[in-house]
């Protein structure tokens, strides 16, 4: 599995917000596609509207190199 932390914003009741989680996928990020796709499931967790994805980076898992 593949951990990514993943920093977005979002409308929350009107108000700006800004937040980060940690995701996991069975495979890298590559498109577009694949960051609305992370949009559609932090809406579904989270019940935020209007989000936008500012940025993903990979963590490191020892021993292992980064996919690119």
């Amino acid at each position: 599995m593949i951990r990514y932390l993943v920093s977005y914003i979002a409308n929350n009741n009107g108000r700006l917000s800004y937040g980060s989680v940690e995701i996991t996928r069975s495979e890298p990020i590559c498109s577009t596609q694949d960051v609305a796709e992370i949009t559609r499931e932090l809406h579904d967790h989270t019940g935020l509207h209007s989000i936008i994805v500012l940025g993903f980076s990979q963590f490191a898992e020892p021993g292992e190199e980064l996919t690119r």
